[in-house]
């Protein structure tokens, strides 16, 4: 193996089963998510905005995170 780990539990029976069953595992859930945002867009506007900033703001928390965790590996 490489030196990535996969700290979901969830995710890390697909990670340790296969590339391939990670990929379509991670991409399935993330269409279900979306498509259940975009189906529900016009009775909670709002709260699915709202939503989205939370999110955004999460997954811009994760990448910082990683990107530090990459420079001090780097440099």
């Amino acid at each position: 193996g490489g030196i990535a780990v996969e700290a979901n539990p969830i995710m890390k029976h697909y990670f340790d089963n296969s590339g391939l069953s990670f990929t379509v595992a991670k991409l399935g859930l993330s269409f279900t998510g979306i498509y259940a945002l975009y189906y529900f867009r016009k009775d909670f506007k709002k709260t699915i905005f709202r939503s989205f900033l939370v999110l955004n703001a999460a997954y811009l928390a994760v990448f910082l995170y990683h990107l530090h965790g990459l420079l001090f590996i780097v440099l």
